[in-house]
């Protein structure tokens, strides 16, 4: 049954990540959906094979299940009607992947990861393609630039995802002393076309996180690798100068942190995108004149759901829609917020650092320990940057890790300590 699961499981990973490719053939609504049959597909054979076996089940993966399907049924009841839960769910359905997990060979781990690095050299050549055919006229004409995942405002969804393959075979190379920089950091170039502005604090930024927690030999990489990041940012500063006659640190000023942070509600008429951390006044404004319940547990997961094109919509998007928090930039951290309330996000945000401090404190180095310290961390930040849940591609590769990382910890002869295939 292994066999049969793995190849399921590919089939899973495609419809993720390839997805647009796909749909660029073949227009279809249904195409939409095609991540969440096999999904219920995956879990149903799961639910056939396991011959009266126990899932593989975790205290981390219990609880994290558990609070996803009271807060959908707590969405239910508390005026969202049950299609807004429902559709939410959709979205938070990766992290029931410790259902199946069991039934999944190590070795498919590798294959996830060739299937992901060959879509991230793939975007190479999309990425130019959408950068000289992109609408200049559009403010935001660099969310055009999304590679393989498409122009649908997927730019930055392909950024994280860069930057948590590339940080995965650098730390997979310290630990096996190979060769730190080859071909892989050619995926970095559609980070260049797209949105610099951000992800040239983000790499940085995670490097180090990632560094400290990996292991306090790894410190020395980071002083080794900082005249690179200093280097890079000037490189990419002259590119910019090259194909736009302005530099990029010029740009990055009070008025565009200003603008992307705290843009507020003066221009709500104008259908301006509120600033990130606007939304989170905003969030924090709503339920403070809420009761105390509220406060502390939210409205329930869909209340912040809006489906243009469905037409189904929770029961906030009314109170916001002038502001078009739903919309744009919108973020995970203020849908959290007003979903799960200040104790549930909290609850929810510690639920997933778990595992982080498990392989940060054990002996483990495998190439899914790996990931695990590196998605978890862009999974976090990424909370404050966009709906980094609804966009699929990097919760689904944290919780996959993480899901095989518990799996393997777990069992008495896994193999948690082992080193993985290597990547071809």
């Amino acid at each position: 049954m292994i066999i049969k699961h793995d190849v399921f499981f590919k089939i899973y990973v495609l419809s993720i990540y390839y997805i647009y490719l796909v749909r660029s053939v073949f227009p279809s609504g249904l195409l939409n959906f095609a991540d969440d049959i096999l999904f219920l597909l995956m879990a149903a054979l799961a639910l056939i094979s396991s011959n009266g076996r126990r899932f593989f089940v975790t205290f981390v993966s219990f609880v994290t299940c558990f609070f996803i399907l009271y807060y959908a049924l707590y969405g239910v009841f508390n005026n969202n009607g049950p299609l807004a839960p429902l559709m939410s769910l959709r979205y938070y359905k990766n992290f029931f992947i410790f259902l199946f997990v069991s039934t999944l060979s190590v070795r498919n781990f590798n294959d996830t990861m060739c299937l992901i690095k060959y879509a991230l050299f793939v975007s190479i050549p999309i990425s130019f393609y959408q950068f000289f055919t992109a609408d200049r006229g559009n403010e935001a004409w660099w969310d055009e630039i999304g590679g393989i995942l498409g122009r649908d405002g997927q730019s930055g969804t392909l950024s994280l995802l860069i930057l948590v393959y590339v940080l995965f075979e650098y730390f997979r190379r310290i630990r096996d002393k190979t060769k730190l920089f080859d071909w892989y950091l050619l995926t970095l170039i559609p980070m260049f076309l797209n949105e610099t502005k951000v992800v040239i604090f983000l790499v940085p930024v995670v490097f180090i996180i990632v560094s400290l927690i990996y292991s306090a030999r790894s410190v020395g990489k980071v002083i080794f690798a900082a005249p690179l990041f200093i280097l890079g940012a000037f490189s990419i500063n002259a590119m910019y100068v090259t194909l736009f006659g302005y530099s990029l640190f010029n740009t990055i000023n009070y008025d565009f942190i200003e603008g992307y942070f705290f843009a507020d509600d003066v221009l709500r008429y104008q259908e301006v995108d509120v600033g990130r951390f606007m939304r989170l006044i905003y969030a924090h404004e709503y339920l403070s004149n809420q009761p105390l319940i509220t406060q502390l547990f939210g409205e329930g997961l869909g209340a912040t759901f809006y489906g243009e094109n469905s037409g189904v919509e929770g029961k906030l998007v009314s109170e916001f829609f002038l502001l078009r928090l739903h919309t744009g930039s919108k973020i995970q951290l203020y849908q959290m917020i007003l979903e799960f309330g200040y104790v549930g996000s909290v609850i929810f945000i510690l639920l997933v650092l778990m595992p982080l401090f498990r392989v940060a404190l054990s002996k483990s180095r495998s190439d899914y320990d790996i990931v695990v310290l590196i998605s978890v961390p862009v999974f976090i930040l990424g909370m404050l940057y966009q709906p980094v849940i609804e966009t699929k591609a990097i919760a689904f590769l944290m919780s996959y890790s993480v899901a095989v990382s518990l799996y393997n910890g777990s069992t008495v002869n896994g193999s948690g300590n082992n080193r993985s295939v290597k990547i071809v």
